[in-house]
């Protein structure tokens, strides 16, 4: 039995709802690169280099010689403070 929903755009069904929230929780949150020093992660139409002690152990605000953080990406709206909330 196909459950339907109602919304703005019409009815559609409830687990195809489901199955495109899924999908953008994966596409926000895609491993594009990973080897033995960094991470390289996209999220929210951005893409972050980040190494790899510190993604494993925590998000920094200072900068230290040993934690880098660098923004390879902006997101469309060209917004980088969107990426400090996001980690």
């Amino acid at each position: 039995m196909n459950v339907y929903l109602y919304d703005r755009n019409g009815c559609e069904r409830a687990d195809r709802k489901e199955y495109l929230k899924d999908v953008e929780m994966k596409i926000n949150e895609e491993i594009i690169e990973n080897n033995e020093k960094n991470v390289k992660i996209r999220k929210e139409s951005c893409i972050i280099l980040l190494n790899k002690q510190e993604f494993m152990f925590g998000n920094t605000k200072e900068k230290d010689s040993s934690y880098e953080k660098r923004v390879i990406g902006e997101n469309k709206a060209g917004n980088s403070n969107l990426i400090n909330k996001i980690l």
